[in-house]
């Protein structure tokens, strides 16, 4: 008898332990002034890049701190390794209601419209500073309303991890002609244009599909990836060389629905707002400190890191001058006068 009551008791305690580990993992369920329990509406937020990575740690948080602040009314959702959708696939995924929120370059929405790869101009902008200052200038005079209208969608925040960079197979590309015959990875037709520009011949792949393409030597070299791409994913068993030329500019937008957001009273909206806020702040922050830290971060793992020279850079830059006239003569002459006025402004500091 006293066998089977400590066996029971033992039972107990067992079972008492388990509950208690189960509720450390469960998120507590809020409740109204009245005790009634609040209902969770879930946001999905689909991310492209892997478990991990900074930006979908960044979500994780954003979203626990906006169940915390709207008292449980609202969360975030993150699903990584674009297990619900591609960048290229993000705007109709909005707009169809098949996600609420996701993170895509606006460049790698150039199908949508042409007018979203500005940023991938060649040589448009002088530093990380300048890339970043101009996507929030022309997302505020050109972007947000061509988005709203044909996707249902606005950007909560917007951000710019680095400017692209050649990153290359070989040696060295340290003149203009040294590019002549490559083989190089694009993400869009206007970088494929400035790459034909330069006498090399490009290659559109999105971005899942070009760090294969580099290891296996079936492109000879990338202007799809500033320095941040080749640190993060340890593509230094691919890349020999890397010129930092500015080749253009690059952006990371988090966008949402529209439809999702006018749902929520106009204080979940505020808090949702500050929260994102607060993340561009983070990643930027991140961003602008890695910049200075890459050269040598890359060169110390067998990387070789080279920065044109002035008049080399010039060169670079009138071969591909014509990349300009064309790409603005496919535009309204007003939204050419705005784009021209986000770069003047964003490269002035």
């Amino acid at each position: 008898m006293k066998k089977v009551l400590c066996l029971v008791m033992a039972l107990v305690m067992l079972l008492a332990l388990c509950a208690c580990g189960s509720a450390k993992e469960t998120t507590p369920a809020k409740t109204d002034d009245g005790g009634k329990k609040v209902e969770t509406k879930e946001f999905s937020c689909a991310v492209a890049l892997p478990e991990g990575e900074l930006m979908v740690e960044v979500m994780k948080r954003m979203g626990e701190n906006l169940y915390e602040r709207t008292d449980g009314r609202y969360s975030i959702k993150v699903y990584p390794n674009a297990q619900l959708c591609t960048q290229p696939e993000l705007f109709g995924m909005i707009k169809s209601g098949g996600v609420t929120m996701g993170e895509a370059p606006i460049e790698c929405q150039a199908e949508a419209d042409t007018r979203f790869t500005a940023l991938q101009l060649p040589f448009a902008f002088n530093s990380l500073e300048a890339n970043y200052k101009f996507n929030l200038l022309a997302n505020e005079r050109l972007n947000n309303k061509i988005i709203a209208e044909k996707f249902n969608a606005f950007p909560i925040f917007s951000v710019s991890s680095g400017i692209m960079q050649y990153v290359g197979t070989g040696s060295r590309v340290a003149t203009v002609d040294d590019l002549k015959g490559q083989l190089i990875w694009v993400s869009n037709s206007l970088a494929a244009s400035t790459t034909t520009a330069l006498g090399a011949s490009p290659v559109t792949m999105e971005w899942n599909d070009g760090y294969p393409a580099l290891q296996k030597h079936t492109v000879d070299g990338a202007f799809a990836a500033s320095l941040l791409g080749p640190y993060n994913f340890h593509w230094e068993d691919a890349l020999k060389s890397i010129t930092i030329c500015n080749i253009s500019g690059s952006s990371s937008n988090m966008y949402m629905s529209l439809s999702d957001f006018n749902a929520m009273s106009e204080a979940d909206q505020k808090v949702l707002l500050e929260l994102a806020a607060d993340t561009e702040k983070e990643l930027m922050d991140y961003y602008y400190d890695m910049a200075q830290k890459l050269p040598d971060l890359l060169r110390e793992r067998g990387i070789d890191v080279y920065e044109l020279s002035a008049d080399e850079l010039a060169a670079w830059r009138d071969a591909a001058a014509s990349v300009y006239d064309d790409y603005y003569a496919q535009l309204d002459p007003a939204d050419v006068e705005i784009i021209r006025q986000c770069f003047e402004e964003a490269n002035a500091g």
